[in-house]
């Protein structure tokens, strides 16, 4: 009977490990349908695409990244400073949704809130921040 169980516990332990792949791979091949969809102005579709990215994996700051500048496209700018902002909770060393919702902040007239995105972003080496953050000087 100890055999049956430890064989049970194998199976599903094994099954666990194999299925968090899949999911991986699906969400990366969603978001990379979505970027796609983005470059032809489909960005309803592309924000529903990245949408099911994170479904299949909540912790996917490039997804939240990828919907939030979707969602800044469009005009919804509080959807995409709440989209960069989870991005950046859950990878505080992404720099690339620093910058976008620096920009966000820039729109919103919180210049103080930008600069801070903005050094975020060039401290984590994101590239061309040099022209965001003379206007913080």
């Amino acid at each position: 009977m100890n055999r049956n169980i430890i064989l049970l516990f194998f199976l599903i332990t094994a099954g666990f490990f194999t299925s968090c792949k899949p999911r991986e791979q699906k969400a990366q091949e969603l978001l990379n349908e979505g970027t796609i969809m983005v470059a032809q102005d489909r960005h309803d579709e592309a924000i529903d695409l990245f949408t099911r990215a994170i479904k299949l994996l909540p912790e996917f700051a490039q997804a939240y990244t990828y919907r939030g500048s979707a969602k800044f496209d469009i005009g919804d700018l509080t959807g995409a400073h709440d989209d960069y902002t989870k991005a950046i909770e859950i990878d505080p060393t992404y720099a690339e949704p620093y910058d976008f919702r620096g920009r966000i902040k820039l729109v919103w007239s919180d210049e103080d809130g930008a600069c801070e995105d903005f050094k975020k972003a060039y401290a984590l080496g994101r590239p061309g921040m040099y022209e965001r953050l003379r206007r913080c000087q």
